[in-house]
């Protein structure tokens, strides 16, 4: 089993996808890349708006746009606005769950 060192020394600081955001730790907290979905692949974990972002590329494509891993990092996610809009539904949830425990 590995220590918790041993796990989070594997972590990249920035997302390698986006070179923007920093990953959490632990590991888990990310999203683990659709581009790493093959039984012999290495798993690489992306930010989780990064994460999103493959989701709906995925999505909208039938599962053939994903952005490969050669492109990376991204200069942009190309659903940014969708990921915006959930984000704030996100905001607005907690605060209100936030509000109703004080």
């Amino acid at each position: 089993m590995e220590s918790k060192g041993e796990n989070m020394r594997h972590v990249p600081r920035l997302c390698p996808r986006c070179k923007r955001v920093p990953l959490r730790t632990p590991q888990v907290m990310n999203s683990l890349s659709r581009c790493t979905r093959g039984i012999d692949d290495e798993h690489v974990y992306v930010c989780n708006p990064c994460g999103t972002d493959e989701a709906f590329e995925e999505y909208h494509t039938g599962g053939a746009g994903l952005t490969p891993m050669i492109n990376w990092p991204i200069e942009s996610r190309v659903n940014q606005d969708i990921i915006d809009v959930l984000q704030v539904q996100y905001d607005i949830m907690l605060t209100e769950q936030m509000e109703e425990l004080l």
